[in-house]
């Protein structure tokens, strides 16, 4: 029989089982809610009427690892280790590891640890001390039940952030059901996104969920989506779907606030207060792609969609190659430069979209707004670029100072220069090249 812990007189669910017990035995209670259950074992006569309580456990239905045993033994009964009368021991091997944390004499009271009135000996057994209170050796007198309760260090310590238990793989879109309350649903699908769509909250039962996991495949993204009008509350605001990354995972509970469900989504793993982040790497990242200029269907990339879509307009640009847009080429200072490459281009009919392409430019920063008198506004930037035409100045034979921009590369005898080029001025014939670092520009997707 079990009973949650918040409620341990109303009785949940029971098994019956008239086999054979001298061989260990499974029981397996099915689609429970998450929490703490007392599971007790009685013997029965009839398989109705309750009788001697043989076993008592504290369970957690999400991990299913014991919390807290309770073991009985009778004083002069028949079971194997029960204690014989007027001893002061109770001799089990089944003591042997275990984190024993409490004595108790039914019809009196928990005995005192603290107080020696009962340790544990080199050999495992439980041995009795005096009563602190009466003063006389403590015994197993007859017909004395003893209750030896034996507590579990959990081997997960971080609370709510533990998955569930059982595992079911999930390949193609699929729609939620009992099936998946309380388990661990690994998505792996064989198209290019898998869509896990939840019932309408009202169908989940109270405090039931379920943790989801992207395990790879060939999905980009596996998508968890609601019913139109329905929320989960993720990252402190409210969605409707949420998309994972390969290796991402959440949590989810439904739970009824003020009349209204919500689904409750714990993240686990993944990078979604990140999406959209340019960082630099010697390889490819997960979820990342390179910033090369490539071109991606946003119906298959759904949380690049999700970024593209929330840039402002000023960051967007149409495809072609006239000006003002993405693969315009303009000649300044005597090189070709695709002066909107530092953009997103967005082909809204096809629903397309091509990222910057950073690749062969340094880094500059908008300033406020756009800057139009600067080429390339955006990210990116020619090595030449970064140093503006300026004034240089050489003394003249007959005093004073020439300016080295009103001289050209032709004869200038009667200054006493016979020659004088400008190469590595705005020339990029002359223009010293920046070593290769090796680095990827990449953003998070």
């Amino acid at each position: 029989m079990i009973y949650k812990t918040t409620a341990p007189g109303a009785e949940v669910d029971r098994i019956l089982d008239s086999t054979d017990h001298t061989a260990p035995r499974n029981f397996q209670f099915s689609d429970l809610e998450p929490g703490v259950y007392i599971t007790k074992i009685h013997e029965s006569a009839d398989g109705t009427t309750l009788g001697n309580l043989r076993h008592d456990f504290w369970v957690d239905a999400v991990t299913n690892q014991i919390l807290l045993e309770r073991r009985f033994y009778r004083v002069g009964g028949s079971d194997t280790y029960d204690p014989a009368a007027d001893t002061i021991k109770i001799s089990d091997p089944y003591f042997q590891g275990k984190n024993i944390t409490g004595i108790f004499q039914q019809g009196n009271r928990y005995l005192r640890q603290d107080k020696s009135e009962w340790s544990i000996n080199v050999d495992g057994e439980i041995e009795f001390g005096v009563d602190s209170i009466g003063g006389v050796q403590i015994k197993n007198w007859a017909d004395t039940v003893w209750a030896v309760e034996i507590s579990y260090i959990q081997s997960d310590t971080g609370g709510g952030s533990q998955k569930y238990g059982d595992v079911v793989i999930v390949t193609a879109d699929t729609t939620l059901s009992a099936a998946h309350w309380n388990m661990n649903i690994y998505g792996r699908g064989a198209s290019n996104k898998l869509i896990l769509t939840a019932p309408a909250l009202a169908s989940i039962p109270e405090n039931k969920g379920f943790t989801l996991v992207h395990d790879g495949g060939n999905s980009i993204n596996v998508v968890l989506q609601l019913q139109a009008g329905e929320t989960a509350r993720f990252l402190g605001g409210n969605y409707n779907n949420i998309k994972l990354g390969i290796g991402d995972w959440i949590r989810c509970t439904k739970k009824t606030i003020s009349g209204t469900a919500y689904l409750f989504v714990e993240p686990g793993k993944g990078h979604w207060d990140q999406l959209g982040l340019i960082v630099m790497a010697r390889k490819v990242l997960p979820n990342s792609i390179r910033l090369d200029g490539t071109e991606y269907d946003l119906s298959v990339q759904l949380r690049l969609a999700d970024i593209v879509n929330d840039l402002p307009g000023d960051q967007i640009v149409p495809y072609g190659n006239l000006e003002g847009q993405f693969d315009y080429l303009a000649t300044i200072n005597d090189e070709a430069v695709y002066v909107n490459h530092g953009f997103f281009a967005r082909d809204l009919v096809n629903n397309m979209v091509k990222v910057p392409d950073l690749n062969n430019q340094g880094v500059r920063f908008l300033k406020s707004g756009s800057d139009s008198s600067r080429v390339n506004q955006t990210p990116g930037g020619y090595q030449h670029h970064y140093v503006g035409r300026h004034s240089h100045s050489l003394p003249r034979d007959g005093g004073g100072v020439l300016d080295i921009q009103s001289l050209v590369p032709t004869s200038n005898s009667d200054e006493g220069i016979s020659s004088l080029s400008q190469t590595g001025f705005h020339n990029p014939t002359g223009e010293t090249v920046m070593r290769n670092t090796g680095l990827i520009p990449l953003m998070l997707i």
